[in-house]
């Protein structure tokens, strides 16, 4: 009750302080901002009560609530308990909600001139997460009070849980902002000052919404087992793209205080950037990616609710822009190619070519939903589409930081190049010596090494001057780093699949592993290996285990982790090896196995039972073996229990044959011959061994983006409050 009257009273104060600042801001009622600000202070503390009290419920374990029923148990620790908070659509809506308020109180404390237009679209957009809430209702109650919940999905019980939803809700709270500050800007034909007061909001999104991007990839190379840290996943591209978009936006923030350039472009890109974050939240909660990632939840209902929270925006954006498209300042022309203004606009349409593209591979599923089954494109299409890109990218974060604001010289520029191309060659030669022969990829290569040593040139200089100003530098040095780890840790990757069994010793890689024993702890199959190279000697524990709504196989790799390279065990599958030779026949086949001439000679469908679900398939075989000629019909019956063999002898009485397999319809089977007196099967684990360099040189990277991202937003934050 508690929480349904505090979900309700919030969404009735949000809509009391949208239509007060609405009339403040539209109708230049200044008197009336007092009164907007008390129902924005009561409709924060109901969200926030709400909050705890789902909270509370999930730790004192309250099963009569839907939510809690179906995403907890009384068996999870404290800190799985926590993370069920937004483990589930309803908990996901409240957590932005809740981040999205508290944005709004920094608004009200710190901005003056535009705080009725900004708090105006940001309760707007409270009122569509909190009309979902009503309408989706982590309170709703079930029929019969439970003792014990479902638990929580297996696929999240990991310490990344925790933290990775909040980080990137936090980039979701706070890139709304930017969009409610150029629409402001629009209204208000204010073309300048809205872009600066927007800036530090623009880079706080960009820097939770990176970490939660390079927190989900490393918890996807740690935890997946599928040997990588971005698969293209529809459901973590959808939050790649608004920061793609996000990234134009802050470079042409950062140019048009500058240069008078970029007004109509920074405008476009404040509100796609939250456009695109609602099309990622409708694209991951309406059921349409069930079937292509692990990540998606399935369809609620809100599907119209989300579209038009979306549309909205779009459309409000749209409209603002052509109404005063004529009125904002166009760029002024004559800059030259190589200049460091012609760098900042290749660097936002590189960007929003890739946004783009992305975009549409992502979108695959409901574009060709209209005219057909839904289908996803292949990993390749965002490979070979980027990956040019990339290279442009890497080339433009080369040359940018050695270029300057006055127009000089192409030779000048050329002269500042050559410490970084001697960089890059001696690098290539390197990458060449170890492998790495594909003309993209050295190019690749190359372009990140020249960006790299471009950057690490202008660093030193900048760290001089104080590390509050050398943010966007150090974040440069950590994503050629980025590009450099990607490129190396997947062009020069080895792997090798073996198959093993219990105190078996095989050889990979130049590691010898045997596998020690198979145990289940915590519902997963869990495997210890010992891996011996010379005088080293470690002990791996790599894990399979079933998961999500269509019980799929997911894979928690072992990671032994170097300087220079990873080794990674990922479990494939697990298998019963059974004595004997297998072979497969079609209808009317002969072949010779074991000495005996078997011919497939017909099914036999007779044995069947309606009332018991139960149906028993015979394989007719003709065999003949020194002269001695026999039918045998060996069966496999089906039961709501599962599928058994039943062997039968051969002639002789030594072996037997027995049917693993068939399939009616191509009238295929594939049948089994062993000795009566065989060993029972053998646990075979089938394990992937790779090698993974340079994967360190790719977290180092992420860690100095993030670091340098996370200066730029201080420096940011502090000329905002003190403007």
């Amino acid at each position: 009750m508690l929480g349904n009257i505090a979900i309700y009273a919030a969404f009735f104060f949000t809509l009391c302080a949208a239509i007060i600042y609405g009339g403040s801001f539209f109708f230049q009622r200044e008197r009336f901002l007092p009164f907007a600000r008390y129902a924005y202070y009561l409709k924060t503390a109901a969200v926030t009560a709400a909050s705890i009290y789902l909270l509370w419920a999930l730790i004192v374990h309250r099963f009569q609530y839907a939510y809690v029923y179906y995403h907890s148990s009384t068996d999870l620790p404290l800190e799985y308990l926590v993370s069920a908070f937004w483990a589930g659509q309803e908990g996901t809506f409240l957590l932005w909600a809740l981040l999205a308020a508290f944005c709004g109180l920094f608004i009200i404390r710190w901005e003056r001139e535009y705080e009725s237009p900004v708090m105006f679209f940001l309760l707007v957009g409270q009122a569509f997460l909190l009309l979902f809430l009503i309408l989706f209702n982590p309170f709703r109650l079930m029929p019969v009070i439970p003792c014990e919940g479902v638990g929580l999905n297996p696929l999240l019980k990991d310490p990344w849980m925790i933290i990775h939803p909040p980080i990137i809700f936090v980039g979701y709270a706070a890139l709304l902002l930017p969009c409610a500050y150029a629409f402001g800007g629009l209204w208000k034909k204010d073309y300048e000052n809205w872009a600066s007061r927007s800036l530090p909001w623009a880079v706080v999104g960009w820097l939770f919404l990176g970490a939660g991007i390079i927190v989900g990839g490393y918890w996807a190379y740690r935890t997946l087992g599928w040997g990588g840290y971005w698969g293209w996943d529809p459901v973590e591209n959808a939050s790649l793209v608004p920061w793609l978009t996000c990234t134009a936006l802050v470079h042409g923030i950062l140019l048009q205080k500058v240069r008078p350039f970029g007004y109509r472009s920074n405008f476009f890109f404040a509100y796609i950037t939250f456009v695109l974050i609602i099309f990622a939240t409708f694209i991951t909660r309406s059921g349409v990616l069930a079937d292509f990632s692990v990540h998606a939840f399935t369809a609620t209902g809100l599907n119209p609710y989300m579209l038009a929270f979306m549309l909205f925006y779009f459309l409000v954006g749209t409209a603002l822009l052509l109404f005063r498209f004529k009125d904002i300042p166009s760029s002024p022309e004559g800059e030259k190619w190589y200049s460091r203004v012609s760098a900042f606009s290749y660097t936002s349409m590189l960007l929003s070519i890739s946004a783009l593209l992305i975009l549409l591979g992502t979108s695959s599923p409901i574009l060709t939903g209209l005219f057909g089954e839904p289908a996803n494109v292949d990993i390749s299409f965002y490979n070979n589409t980027n990956a040019p890109i990339a290279v442009l990218l890497a080339l433009v974060l080369a040359f940018c930081p050695l270029l300057r604001w006055k127009d000089e010289e192409l030779k000048v520029i050329m002269r500042r190049v050559r410490g970084p191309v001697v960089f890059a060659l001696a690098g290539l030669a390197l990458s060449i010596f170890l492998g790495v022969y594909s003309p993209l990829k050295l190019i690749f290569i190359g372009a990140s090494l020249l960006a790299l040593g471009a950057n690490s040139m202008v660093l030193w200089p900048a760290l001089k001057r104080g590390i509050n100003k050398s943010g966007g530098f150090l974040a440069h040095v950590g994503l050629a780093m980025m590009f450099i780890g990607i490129l190396t840790s997947s062009a020069m990757s080895h792997s090798q699949i073996i198959s093993m069994k219990q105190g078996e010793a095989r050889e990979a890689l130049g590691y010898q592993l045997t596998l020690i024993s198979h145990t289940v702890v915590n519902d997963k199959d869990a495997f210890e290996i010992k891996v011996e190279r010379g005088e080293r000697e470690y002990i791996a524990n790599p894990k399979m285990y079933l998961a999500g709504r269509e019980s799929r196989l997911m894979r928690e790799p072992f990671i032994l982790r170097g300087l220079l390279r990873d080794l990674y065990l990922s479990p494939l599958e697990e298998r019963l090896e059974f004595p004997g030779e297998t072979v497969t026949l079609a209808l009317g086949e002969k072949v010779e196995v074991n000495q005996y001439n078997i011919e497939f000679a017909d099914f036999d469908f007779t044995a069947h039972e309606e009332e018991t679900r139960t149906f028993e398939v015979g394989v007719i075989l003709n065999v003949e073996k020194d002269g001695l000629e026999e039918r045998v019909v060996p069966t496999l019956e089906s039961t709501p229990q599962g599928v058994k063999s039943e062997a039968v002898d051969l002639p002789g009485g030594v072996d037997e044959v027995v049917v693993d397999t068939m399939d009616a319809g191509q009238r295929i089977v594939r049948i089994r011959v062993s000795a009566k007196d065989s060993p029972p099967p053998e646990e075979v684990l089938v394990l992937e061994v790779s090698h993974k360099p340079l994967v360190s040189v790719l977290f180092a990277g992420s860690m100095l983006l993030m670091v340098g991202t996370g200066l730029a937003a201080w420096r940011r934050f502090i000329i905002y409050i003190r403007e």
